[in-house]
């Protein structure tokens, strides 16, 4: 004979699945909430990353456009100026202001030309 202990009587099926079944549809709620978040604060951060990076090369081309001018900055060069950069995806635009002693305040706007984007602002005086 065999030392077999007596199996523990299963409980009541019925009771148990029904228990199962809100559990799965209160998982169900939960991630309903959890991945459409989730998703967002992800695609927030990638967001927020493409748009600096964005406003680094804006900086850039502002920089690039502004060493191109000479000192004693003319006129004349500030009418030749480029009005976009050497590869073409960045748009230069500027309004000039004639100031005190024969300075010029410039007023640089860059934007990549799609017209969506919102143009990054720089100004100097020379």
């Amino acid at each position: 004979m065999r030392n077999e202990q007596p199996r523990a009587r299963p409980t009541n099926p019925r009771k148990r699945s029904g228990q199962s079944l809100i559990e799965v549809l209160v998982a169900f709620c939960v991630l309903a909430l959890i991945i459409p978040s989730s998703i967002d604060a992800i695609s927030l951060v990638f967001a927020a990353e493409l748009r600096v990076c964005e406003r680094e090369r804006k900086i850039s081309c502002a920089e690039w456009w502004f060493n191109r001018l000479e000192s004693p900055v003319s006129q004349t060069q500030i009418d030749t100026a480029p009005r976009a950069n050497e590869s073409g995806t960045m748009r230069f635009g500027w309004e000039v202001e004639f100031c005190e002693y024969n300075a010029f305040r410039i007023t640089l706007r860059v934007s990549n030309g799609t017209g969506l984007d919102t143009p990054f602002i720089m100004t100097r005086v020379y």
